[in-house]
């Protein structure tokens, strides 16, 4: 695959499945092309038009990134084996321990 046709997909803002399909060859290399020619789709070139529509934009991609919504609301449980409360994750667990618990019993854990 040359250089020029893959330009002129991609000034045509078709998507690497849609060149695949005219090109008669697989989405993986037409990708490897891309990349060996240092080329971008045009749907990867997002631009905003102010910081904060950025900004908003990561803060969507990166939701879970505070300890409250770690933390399941409202949920305490004790630890296991010294029974101190602990606030629960939101892991599937049955049995928490507290981070003493846990490094001075690590034969415990599996």
């Amino acid at each position: 695959m040359n250089k020029e046709t893959l330009t002129k997909h991609i000034e045509n803002q078709l998507s690497s499945r849609q060149i695949a399909k005219i090109e008669n060859t697989s989405q993986t290399n037409v990708r490897h092309w891309l990349k060996k020619y240092d080329l971008q789709l045009s749907y990867k070139r997002r631009k905003f038009a102010t910081k904060e529509e950025a900004e908003e934009e990561e803060t969507k991609r990166n939701r879970k990134t505070s300890s409250d919504e770690y933390y399941s609301e409202n949920n305490v449980i004790n630890c296991w084996i010294c029974e101190k409360p602990l606030r629960k994750r939101t892991s599937k667990t049955k049995k928490q321990a507290c981070l003493k618990c846990y490094r001075d019993n690590r034969g415990l854990f599996g």
